[in-house]
């Protein structure tokens, strides 16, 4: 019942916290595996498939929204410039945000950004 959010009249604060950390401990992996495993697939996938479509036409126009919650518009002409030949690849991982939060720090205290 923890993991819905209810409660039960009959329960004791700490058996109740205790049922709610033992829910935690056991939904941690799958959503350890889900978040790290499986979506970087998922993405991966879905670049290959519009990379595949593009490739098909002389030119390939891609909309995204980037991380400032700003739509970009970007118009790609033949092949060459696909993301695959630039090694691009989608992460999602919490050391990958980490490590871009650092470089960030870095290049403002250097005012280069």
């Amino acid at each position: 019942m923890q993991r819905t959010g209810a409660t039960k009249a009959s329960e004791t604060l700490g058996g109740n916290q205790t049922a709610i950390n033992f829910s935690e401990t056991q939904t941690e992996p799958i959503f350890n595996q889900h978040s790290n495993e499986l979506m970087p697939r998922v993405v991966s996938r879905i670049i290959e498939a519009a990379q595949f479509y593009a490739a098909t036409k002389d030119k390939a126009r891609i909309y995204y929204m980037n991380s400032n919650e700003e739509n970009v518009w970007l118009e790609i002409e033949g092949t060459k410039q696909l993301p695959r030949h630039y090694h691009i690849y989608p992460s999602n991982k919490p050391r990958t945000k980490q490590m871009m939060q650092e470089l960030k720090q870095l290049l403002m205290e250097d005012n280069t950004m």
